[in-house]
């Protein structure tokens, strides 16, 4: 089961997917990508968040297509983390003492 949200409201639970596939690799991507029906994705739309085994991942691609004869449509997801990888999220430097908690806070504030 695939879970769709927006922001923090879950807009829907995908029960029947057609495939899916999560790419992890030592360079560092990390996707999912997953064909349902086309009537489960009326809702679906790019930025939404999909979870699937407790990892979160942006849906960034919608395609739809026709597959024998059934509606499909597939997205591609790339995982949250790529988020931090946004120019806003660039820190090149950063000088802290004191507590770890409250430094983490810090260079993690707004994100």
């Amino acid at each position: 089961m695939i879970e769709i949200y927006a922001g923090a409201t879950l807009i829907q639970s995908v029960n029947k997917v057609i495939s899916s596939n999560i790419r992890e690799t030592l360079e560092g991507e990390f996707t999912l990508s997953f064909t349902v029906m086309a009537k489960s994705a009326l809702a679906l739309k790019t930025k939404q968040i999909a979870k699937l085994d407790n990892q979160y991942f942006e849906i960034v691609q919608i395609g739809k297509s026709i597959q024998g004869s059934l509606p499909t449509c597939s997205d591609l997801c790339e995982h949250v983390s790529y988020l931090l990888n946004q120019e806003k999220y660039n820190i090149t430097q950063l000088d802290f003492t004191g507590d770890t908690s409250t430094g983490l806070s810090q260079l993690l504030a707004g994100t």
